[in-house]
């Protein structure tokens, strides 16, 4: 088993240009449930100081300064994914970005207070709690986007994909791809508009 999760590791890293463990530490360091749980006083100060430099990175990339010729581009994008409409749904606010603070010591100072905080319940959805504290932490919600985005396992999309396969059989061979389109988001959806 040791020489299999070995080989994984190997491959992975050969495959991907990213360090994996770091993706996953910053994503969990954002989830309010678990923030720097069972990480060293070093490792949570790695992480901390990564979470400033990407934060950094985003908000320079979206300064008023940056290339005025981008902005337009991204918000007239008739076209949003799924898991672009729900963060925008979930974090979607009337207020203007221009209010963001990109002083470097109120980013540090906005990270610091967040990770002051007590963890909340683990089954409290991370999405909704980082809705509700969005003007607590304008800087870090941009974070938020970028790594609570990342389904943590491709388990949903399978389920999709399987529940398509059930519905596109032989004996369906008929149906268009509209029609097979909409019965699967049905299937999939169904615990939304099934009343209990």
């Amino acid at each position: 088993m040791k020489e299999f999760c070995k080989k994984v590791i190997e491959e992975m890293e050969q495959r991907f240009s990213f360090d994996i463990g770091d993706i996953a530490h910053k994503a969990a360091a954002v989830d309010p449930r678990y923030k720097l749980k069972g990480l060293s006083s070093v490792d949570s100060t790695q992480i901390k100081g990564a979470l400033e430099l990407d934060l950094a990175k985003i908000l320079q990339k979206h300064s008023p300064t940056h290339s005025e010729a981008a902005a337009p581009s991204i918000q007239s994008s008739p076209q949003l994914s799924p898991v672009g409409k729900i963060l925008k749904l979930a974090f979607d606010s009337s207020e203007s970005d221009s209010s963001t603070d990109t002083d470097p010591v109120s980013m540090g100072d906005e990270i610091n207070k967040y990770f002051s905080l007590k963890v909340v319940a683990d089954n409290k959805d991370p999405l909704i709690w980082w809705k509700e504290n969005e003007n607590l932490f304008p800087n870090l919600v941009k974070l938020v986007h970028k790594y609570l985005g990342i389904p943590a396992t491709s388990t949903p999309s399978e389920r999709v994909f399987s529940v398509a396969r059930n519905t596109a059989t032989e004996l369906r061979s008929s149906l268009t791809g509209s029609h097979v389109e909409a019965l699967v988001f049905l299937k999939a959806n169904k615990d939304l508009w099934i009343s209990k």
